[in-house]
């Protein structure tokens, strides 16, 4: 069994339709579509042009209130094509409940979680992006999860050692994110793009491994697919960060594809 995960931010600015084209492009069976700041009309536009066999969307489970601004309304949308849906939810205790998408699917011969989430930013929050990750951790420890993948914002410096990673100081020293990513994580499952590395003997010193965003003064990798190691074999890893520019978001594509063992 092969299954492809494609994870994506593909920001609130820029044209759609130049966005769907290039997810066409990557749209497999057994494909599983993984998106970040997703706004209502977005998704519905989503859903007519790439016609999922199901998808979910966190805004859909947590609406934005009336008097709340824009950054309640942007969310997670997860699309599956040869998979049935047996659960969908939230991670509730997080701070941003509509930036988390949980999904637990069948497609007969097997059963598995993949969840998604778009992690507040430190500049915004500090202390509430450090708390964030906690119960993140929490929530993929507690549930039966193959794959996450997510627009972490972090770390701050990136190396192919995990244990040289370098979180943001979000008031907690960056104790927090390493929960997520760090060599002391909580759950177990790996980075996709160091076992990859590793996999085909590819080395780097370079910080960030991959670039998946750029700011002003740095080039980061913040998007991730983490997966179950024991039960999945990588089979190709891509960070597609220029077309996916061209595209019109400022993050990369991650398009991934799994052998299950």
């Amino acid at each position: 069994m092969n299954i492809r995960i494609i994870h994506w931010n593909i920001s609130y600015n820029g044209d759609i339709d130049n966005k769907i084209i290039f997810l066409k492009k990557h749209i497999d069976s057994n494909t599983i579509i993984c998106l970040q700041e997703v706004q209502k009309s977005i998704y519905e536009k989503l859903q007519t042009e790439l016609k999922p066999d199901f998808n979910t969307f966190s805004l859909e489970q947590r609406p934005p209130g009336k008097y709340e601004g824009k950054n309640r309304r942007l969310g997670v949308c997860i699309m599956t094509y040869s998979y049935k849906l047996l659960e969908f939810k939230l991670a509730n205790r997080s701070i941003f409940p509509e930036r988390t998408n949980y999904i637990y699917v069948s497609n007969g011969n097997s059963t598995f979680g993949i969840f998604s989430f778009h992690s507040i930013t430190g500049c915004d929050y500090k202390k509430a992006k450090s708390s964030n990750f906690a119960s993140i951790a929490d929530f993929i420890e507690s549930n039966e999860i193959d794959f996450f993948t997510c627009d972490a914002n972090e770390p701050d410096y990136d190396f192919l050692d995990e244990k040289k990673l370098i979180f943001n100081n979000n008031r907690d020293k960056g104790k927090n994110a390493s929960l997520l990513f760090g060599s002391n994580r909580v759950h177990k499952m790996n980075d996709s793009l160091r076992d990859y590395y590793k996999q085909n003997n590819f080395g780097s010193n370079n910080s960030p491994i991959e670039v998946s965003y750029k700011t002003k003064t740095k080039d980061k990798r913040y998007d991730f697919i983490y997966y179950n190691s024991i039960k999945w074999k990588i089979q190709d890893l891509k960070y597609d960060y220029d077309n996916a520019i061209i595209a019109g978001s400022d993050h990369a594509m991650i398009i991934g594809d799994y052998k299950k063992i």
